[in-house]
């Protein structure tokens, strides 16, 4: 009854419907949490796919729709009846970070408007498995044969699900709109999310020096078109790139608020939960961004004990085991639902202990180690264009940390050491990847290496400039 209800809405109206939920959600976590207006749009977000991966596993995906955009419309009218939305929030929310962040967001809508998914993996998988959850209201399940890798987690299709559903283009509307206008939306909702995570590296450029800040600004936008096209153009529903954005945007938001352990560590559960949830592989973002925060944990904790604050700091380790622990859950169940509802019969994709190690007995010792070899000079051949990137970047820092050696530059000096252990951990984990999850013929031609190596790139190169701009 409530969807046939919204479905007969003009289009404009549900557009209108969904920016004032959205701007009801900035503006409490703007006026109530105190949040910075860069960092508001990813955790919203992020926190959509939350609610919506909570939803999925109640089998109430379009109730969970309602259910948000209804909160957040609800949120708007407290503010305007209640609290009264007063200029000087809407100077803050409004930044010139935010206003880029429109602004990209807005040509992409046009853009994209008629826009049709043109790779192979968006209609194998990407692409498909929106579809089933917009034709069939629910997460895919056994009954729906067309889903080949069932084990997936299902990040950044919930989120995708839920913008062409508010907006009104789902695939039950593509006789009457067109599949190019619903396809359209699909990548226009990415590129939101995309957008969103790029967005995190404004607050770390000053607005003291007006100079300064203009040249902080260019070279946010130059890095941005960097990190969006490293691997691939941003017209697929690949997550490649997505995913350390979103690593990006979770490390940064903790760095940010390295201070406030609670802002960090409440920040981080929707923006963990998003990193595991957008593939398997965002385990190792996941860890990162988590040792991360234990870290900040174990330094509030010692200056709680240094300030003989006992209690505080027990409260600092419950916060951060919260932000680590609901992410957690989160994939848990997940993958309690795979196990549930498709047995073993999950694909070649599926995390199975079992299954990696019956993959790397069937091949002989010769085998594993030309594939070994293989990937050593595929990590190491300096005519390869990721590993170029990587001795670039090495350059980079350490030439910021020349130029600023009278102030001390610890924190590019710390990045500079930690994202080099964390290249070769993330290199390790590829290796382990070939040698027990992939079949002899992709392993033995390294199949989307490249791809793969990117990603550890721009996770490198996000938290580089971010670091730089902070030591500016």
């Amino acid at each position: 009854m409530l969807n046939d209800l919204y479905a007969s809405l003009f289009p404009p109206l549900r557009y209108i419907f969904f920016a004032c939920a959205m701007f009801g959600y900035a503006m409490l976590l703007l006026k109530k949490c105190n949040i910075k207006s860069e960092f508001i749009p990813v955790t919203v977000f992020s926190g959509i796919v939350l609610l919506m991966h909570v939803g999925g596993l109640l089998n109430m995906l379009w109730p969970m729709v309602l259910l948000i955009t209804g909160l957040g419309a609800l949120c708007l009218l407290w503010f305007l009846f209640k609290v009264r939305i007063q200029w000087a929030y809407l100077k803050k929310l409004f930044t010139p970070g935010m206003v880029i962040f429109l602004l990209a967001s807005a040509a992409m809508f046009v853009a994209y408007r008629h826009a049709r998914l043109l790779t192979n993996d968006d209609y194998s998988h990407w692409g498909l498995i929106v579809k089933q959850m917009s034709l069939h209201g629910r997460l895919p399940d056994d009954l729906v044969k067309v889903i080949t890798f069932q084990s997936y987690p299902p990040g950044s299709a919930l989120f995708i699900y839920y913008i062409i559903e508010v907006l009104g283009c789902g695939f039950n509307t593509a006789k009457e709109l067109g599949l190019d206008y619903v396809e359209g939306k699909m990548l226009f909702a990415q590129g939101m999310l995309l957008f969103s995570c790029l967005l995190t590296l404004f607050p770390f450029a000053k607005t003291h020096r007006k100079a300064l800040y203009c040249i902080s600004i260019a070279m946010i936008l130059a890095a941005s078109v960097f990190l969006l096209t490293l691997t691939m153009s941003i017209n697929t529903l690949f997550v490649d790139t997505l995913l350390p954005l979103v690593a990006v945007a979770n490390t940064l938001v903790l760095l940010a608020y390295r201070d406030d352990l609670k802002r960090a560590s409440l920040l981080s559960i929707p923006l963990m939960t998003l990193t595991l949830l957008i593939k398997h592989s965002g385990v190792f973002f996941f860890a990162v961004n988590a040792l991360l925060l234990a870290a900040l944990a174990i330094r509030a904790m010692r200056r709680s004990r240094e300030a003989k604050a006992s209690p505080r700091g027990k409260r600092m380790l419950v916060l951060a085991a919260l932000g680590i622990a609901v992410p957690l859950l989160m994939l848990l169940l997940w993958h309690g639902r795979v196990g549930m509802v498709f047995g073993d019969n999950t694909g070649k994709h599926s995390m199975d202990l079992d299954r990696y190690e019956i993959v790397y007995s069937a091949r002989t010792d010769s085998e594993n180690d030309d594939i070994a070899e293989r990937f050593l000079h595929a990590a190491t051949d300096p005519k390869d264009r990721s590993f170029q990137l990587y001795i670039a970047w090495n350059v980079l820092l350490a030439l910021c940390i020349l130029g600023s050696l009278n102030r001390r530059p610890k924190a590019l000096i710390a990045t500079l050491i930690f994202g080099n252990l964390l290249y070769i951990g993330y290199q390790i984990g590829l290796l382990l990847t070939y040698l027990y999850t992939m079949s002899l013929e992709e392993a033995a031609m390294l199949a989307s290496y490249h791809r793969y190596q990117g990603t550890a790139i721009q996770y490198l190169v996000g938290v580089s400039i971010a670091v730089i701009l902070f030591s500016w």
